[in-house]
């Protein structure tokens, strides 16, 4: 009413305000932001909207007709998939059209539109309404109709928030009253509601059909009820037509009422909690039982009382629950027994009825029960569509007295025994036993090492395994002191820490390169071998030799890494050796060389071997550099002609080619100091053939010849030191018969110029500049890796064995168990077995232990058993 006022105040001071002539129409009740907006809702599926068209202008004395109105609507959109509804149709003063109805409408008068159709659902649809005024602009208004489910008019009386009913009964044939209201008044007068009930789901996935009755006559789904305005309708939920629907177990039944209102359907969740009331009987506490273990069956009296005025049925009573409790465990637990039988008898045969306020006497009897301890257990009782009772009893069987006598006497006989045991047997068994653990771990490091040991270290590991064989032989007399025998195990046994050292020191000293590195450590060696070889030599020298062999690897590292820095030196003194220009190029050398000695001061090992690595491999490839360049003279070296030193040169770039792609640092030094050693027994080789030529030229003179004769002999010193590598030497050598060959050309040429002098000149020139690009680098250093095995125990012995060793001496610990003196079998089963309802097999345990004397030696047992564990 308020937003009415509100619209029409508006439109009056608009036409107040506005000029003459112009004609102001609206839709009353339009809202929103902009004025817009229209919405209705409705229940049913049909809607009628009547839309209130109004003028709010006094209109133009000059108009001779009142101005056409016309109201237009697109089709109905659903919001929710966007489907387009058809059929709705606009009327106005009888005329009715699907798109655009017209009136004239007079000065401050207003008309009823019509807008009417169906929706086809519940939900939200969308349309737009236009307001056109004597056919000029076009006012657009936003619509909205939404249609709600018609089952909300209706409601169960008792339904939860959560769409829920829940009924107890104590019947199998249950009546679940349901009241149906109509909650609203609008049309239609009377609402068509149609019922169905569904299946109901109970305990252990029971299925049951119940059905709805209304005024005795069930409800059929398509008899509809009729419900009025505010109106109510009483349906009952009964079981089906047939036993099988009834719900006789005790649970909770779970199924749906389901209703259907004009096309809409909903549900409402039933639940029926069946419980069954309880059994009209009274039953006689049971007396505690006792029986024995074979004996005769245990039967007890069941006395019950019907406490009704009506007869009651009953069914025979079972045996619901027993269980064995078992007091070894900590806390007690309950143990379910194998098997047993249980029979009842009473004064008639069952299901029996006892009358009204009558007692009855039922005999139940046990049979089968075979272990000794006390039971508990719980006789249940069932009558028809009643709860069942539960009537508690308590059991105790044991086993029959000579059980009890018989373990005490076998107690008394294997004390006697067991002291012998414990007194000579058991203490020869754990020697043997640590006897064979040495044995077992010599022979496993034998046999790790079987295939890297020395004849040496053979006689070394026979020797103590002697021993070892030995001392088993001796444990075999019963006249040889065991203290003997421990020392010698001792003796054998502080020098397995030293064996696998030793053994290893000896792997570092054969492994390291060159072999002259291990001279420092040889003497430790022998001290070692000597240590474990002289048995009768105290604990303290074995333990100076560990020491002297945990020192191996170090006395090892720091004379390698003297070694090391030897090469090194040696290195610089070859590039002192070289001419001044290969010296320049070999200032990377020199900073690797510097590398060494940082790393050798610092005693890496690791840093200082690839620091050489390094500078050897630059010296190298600065050498191979310097030989290229020295062989690609233009005339054939002295020896060669054109066509030999064309195929020769090609070969020696082909091998300096391969040196440079070599991976290895040190395949590549080795490959080129033999490289640069076979090419200066080549160059020298083919110098002394050629010097030999000049030597056999008739006739010479004794000047010439004697200088070529010099000439060869340094040859054949440069060829010596070439085969041997010495590269100093031999580059010494060739300078002399370089020297010789030059003074001996000159002689040559002074006795008798030759037109060939110049050439021979110039190949004794390239002669001389080819060696010179050579040198050797210095051999490797390297450090070998040994592993040597673990040691382990391993079975060993021709007579004796390890298992057979631990058998014995868990057959003779158990027996140390069972020791003690006698003590009287009637006192024992006095204290121990009749005391005890319950005696059973693991009762005879401590009837041993009585007859054992478990008081009075259970500290030596128990002091042999942990001497078993730590051996």
């Amino acid at each position: 009413m308020r937003r009415f006022l509100a619209a029409a105040l508006a439109a009056l001071l608009i036409a107040g305000t506005s000029p003459a002539g112009a004609v102001e129409v609206t839709i009353v009740g339009a809202g929103g932001a902009a004025g817009h907006s229209l919405a209705i809702g409705t229940n049913d599926a049909q809607f009628d909207w009547s839309i209130v068209v109004r003028r709010n202008d006094k209109g133009d004395p000059k108009e001779d007709k009142d101005p056409t109105i016309c109201l237009d609507a697109t089709p109905l959109v659903a919001t929710q998939g966007g489907a387009v509804v058809t059929g709705a149709r606009l009327s106005v003063d009888g005329k009715e059209s699907t798109d655009e109805v017209c009136a004239p409408l007079r000065p401050y008068e207003q008309k009823t539109f019509k807008f009417a159709g169906s929706l086809p659902a519940d939900g939200e649809f969308k349309l737009q309404l236009g307001l056109i005024v004597k056919g000029e602009g076009r006012q657009p208004y936003d619509a909205t109709i939404t249609r709600k489910n018609p089952t909300t008019r209706l409601g169960f009386v008792g339904v939860g928030s959560d769409g829920k009913m829940a009924m107890n009964s104590d019947r199998a044939a249950f009546a679940w009253p349901l009241m149906i209201r109509r909650n609203d008044r609008e049309a239609p007068p009377e609402l068509p509601v149609t019922l169905r009930a569904s299946t109901f789901t109970g305990p252990g996935g029971r299925i049951i059909a119940p059905r709805l009755m209304r005024d005795g006559q069930p409800v059929k789904p398509d008899e509809p009820l009729k419900l009025g305005p505010f109106g109510e309708a009483l349906v009952m939920l009964v079981p089906g037509d047939d036993a099988a629907n009834l719900a006789d177990v005790e649970g909770a039944y779970v199924g749906e009422i389901l209703y259907e209102v004009q096309g809409a359907r909903a549900s409402v969740t039933l639940t029926l909690n069946r419980q069954l009331p309880d059994l009209d009987f009274k039953a006689e506490p049971i007396s505690k039982l006792r029986g024995v273990v074979g004996g005769s069956p245990v039967g007890f009296h069941l006395y019950l009382q019907n406490t009704t005025g009506a007869p009651r049925p009953l069914y025979a009573p079972k045996i619901f629950h027993l269980d064995r409790i078992d007091a070894v465990a900590s806390p007690s637990v309950e143990v379910a027994p194998r098997d047993y039988a249980v029979t009842v008898t009473g004064p008639a045969a069952f299901p029996q009825t006892v009358e009204a306020n009558q007692p009855v006497d039922l005999m139940v009897t046990l049979a089968g029960l075979n272990e000794a301890g006390s039971y508990k257990g719980v006789v249940r009782l069932a009558a028809p569509d009643r709860k069942p009772l539960d009537v508690a009893f308590e059991l105790s069987l044991r086993l029959c007295w000579w059980y009890a006598a018989a373990a005490i006497l076998l107690g008394v006989v294997l004390a006697a025994l067991a002291r012998f045991l414990q007194q000579y047997l058991q203490p020869r068994l754990l020697l043997q036993q640590e006897a064979l653990e040495v044995r077992g771990k010599l022979d496993e490091l034998r046999q790790a090492q079987d295939y890297d040991l020395t004849a040496g270290e053979r006689d070394v590991i026979g020797a103590l395994a002697t021993e070892i064989d030995r001392i088993g032989a001796r444990l075999r007399s019963p006249f040889v002191s065991i203290d003997d025998v421990s020392t010698r195990i001792a003796a054998v046994r502080v020098r397995l820490p030293l064996l696998p050292a030793w053994i290893t020191a000896r792997r570092r000293r054969a492994a390291v390169r060159p072999l002259t590195i291990g001279d420092v450590v040889d003497a430790d060696l022998d001290t070692a071998q000597a240590a474990l070889t002289k048995l009768a030599a105290p604990a303290t020298d074995v333990t100076a030799a560990l020491t002297l062999m945990n020192g191996v690897e170090g006395r090892l590292r720091t004379r390698l890494l003297q070694v090391i820095k030897q090469a090194a030196d040696d290195m610089r003194a070859e590039i002192a050796a070289l001419p001044i220009l290969s010296q320049l190029a070999a200032d990377s050398v020199r900073a690797d060389l510097g590398a060494v000695d940082a790393a050798v001061t610092a005693t890496r090992v690791d840093e200082a071997r690839a620091a050489l690595d390094r500078a050897r491999t630059s010296y190298v490839i600065a050498r191979s550099g310097a030989l290229r360049i020295a062989i690609a003279v233009p005339n054939p070296p002295f020896g060669f002609d054109a066509a030999q030193w064309t195929t020769y040169r090609a070969d020696i770039l082909r091998q300096l080619d391969e040196v440079l792609a070599e991976p290895s640092p040190e395949s590549r030094v080795g490959r080129w100091n033999t490289l640069i050693f076979a090419y200066l027994r080549d160059v020298v080789q083919h110098a002394v053939d050629a010097v030999d030529g000049k030597l056999q030229q008739a006739p010479l003179a004794d000047a010439v010849k004697a200088a070529w004769q010099a000439a060869r002999g340094k040859l054949e010193e440069a060829a010596i030191a070439a085969r041997d590598r010495h590269f100093t030497t031999a580059q010494r050598a060739y300078d002399d018969a370089l020297r010789l060959a030059r003074d001996a050309l000159t002689t040559q040429a002074g006795v008798a110029a030759a037109p060939a002098m110049p050439a021979a000149m110039a190949a004794v020139a390239a002669f001389a500049a080819a060696p010179a690009a050579g040198g050797a680098a210095p051999p490797a250093t390297s450090w070998g890796d040994v592993a040597v095995a673990v040691l382990l125990p391993l079975p060993l012995g021709p007579r004796a064995t390890t298992a057979g060793v631990q058998s014995a001496l868990l057959w003779s610990t158990g027996l140390l168990l069972v020791f003690g003196l006698f003590v009287a079998t009637v006192s024992g089963v006095q204290v121990l077995y009749e005391p005890n309802p319950t005696f059973g097999w693991k009762d005879l345990v401590a009837a041993f232990l009585w007859g054992a004397g478990i008081q009075a030696a259970a500290g030596q047992a128990f002091q042999g058993l942990s001497t078993l564990f730590r051996s």
